[in-house]
């Protein structure tokens, strides 16, 4: 038995340029600046407190207060909702293969996204029931690229399928920080090229260019060396 752990944004739903125009409307409130390619550079793969620790401390050489960027992210939140479409895309071949790897064992999310975005995406889809397990950034202390998610991904997983251990886990990702993640965490990765190039995704076990066309078959076999 193998578990698929996915990442969300940029992996399951086609949102990346969403959430970078979500924080470019915030800081903008404030009198900052925040282009969508300094989003990707810099930023991709942090969920929403660490994006507002990482950016106020860039762009105003301070580290903000907590509550200051608890108020940030519920800001955030709505500019998302309020830019995201109604006709929202998921990423190519993602249903697909979410619903392959989960007839072929157990999957889970682990994202740096926020619990009420993952569930009106998976229940849009119907995907909900695929999941054993979603850790979203309300359940973490430590975002990407610290493993926690990962790991409590895992521990949920395990809670439900004893003696599943984190090698026994494959991650899909889309970011670097990600990627650094699932390996901090004991785990195999694939990388795929939705929102970052090849080249910058090379930490990663494997990268493929498009989900479609995958099963859960041959995304293991992608990544049949261990990690390292």
């Amino acid at each position: 038995m193998r578990a698929v752990i996915w990442d969300f944004n940029g992996v399951v739903i086609d949102d990346e340029d969403i959430h970078g125009g979500a924080f470019a409307v915030v800081l903008t409130e404030l009198g900052l600046e925040l282009t969508l390619a300094r989003y990707y550079e810099r930023y991709l793969g942090l969920d929403d407190w660490g994006f507002f620790r990482a950016a106020l401390t860039d762009l105003r050489g301070n580290a903000p207060a907590a509550d200051e960027v608890d108020a940030l992210v519920e800001r955030k939140a709505d500019a998302y909702a309020a830019l995201l479409p109604a006709d929202f895309a998921l990423i190519d071949g993602a249903e697909a293969l979410i619903r392959s790897t989960a007839a072929a064992g157990p999957i889970a999310i682990a994202s740096g996204a926020r619990r009420r975005e993952i569930e009106a995406v998976l229940a849009r889809f119907d995907l909900a029931r695929c999941f054993t397990a979603v850790v979203s950034a309300d359940e973490v202390e430590h975002g990407k690229p610290d493993p926690e998610g990962y790991r409590k991904a895992w521990q949920g997983l395990a809670a439900v399928h004893a003696g599943l251990a984190p090698a026994d886990c494959l991650v899909i990702e889309d970011a670097p920080p990600g990627i650094r993640a699932a390996h901090a965490a004991g785990m195999r990765c694939v990388a795929v090229a939705t929102s970052r190039e090849r080249t910058e995704l090379a930490e990663a076990d494997a990268v493929v260019d498009t989900l479609v066309g995958l099963d859960a078959q041959r995304l293991w076999q992608l990544v049949a060396a261990p990690p390292g």
